[in-house]
């Protein structure tokens, strides 16, 4: 991200404040967003994981990025045999790749 991005990110995030109780059903309530997509799949195991990648982009805070890698290494691991290119699974590495840049910049 550009540094200016970057720069007006932290001044939202500065004025932002969200009551935890917004987030406590939120997974509950993106799953049933995602139902009419998932019914689409064929297979549970599409289905499934499906929602690995879903928690993933849920996990996806600042706050969590422990438990977001954690997630983007599970469905990156299920989904190795599958194509490289395919849009989920570039984006889904991508987004892994960064987290760690970040996590490592953090601790140092």
């Amino acid at each position: 991200m550009e540094r200016r991005f970057e720069l007006r990110k932290g001044e939202l995030m500065a004025d932002c404040e969200v009551h935890p109780a917004v987030f406590a059903g939120m997974m509950s309530r993106l799953e049933r967003f995602a139902e009419p997509f998932a019914e689409r799949l064929r297979r549970p195991e599409q289905r499934e994981h499906a929602q690995t990648y879903l928690q993933g982009l849920l996990s996806d805070v600042e706050q969590k990025n422990a438990e977001a890698i954690e997630q983007y290494e599970i469905f990156l691991e299920i989904w190795k045999d599958a194509d490289p290119e395919l849009a989920e699974v570039t984006e889904a590495r991508e987004r892994l790749e960064a987290l760690r840049r970040n996590l490592k910049q953090a601790s140092g």
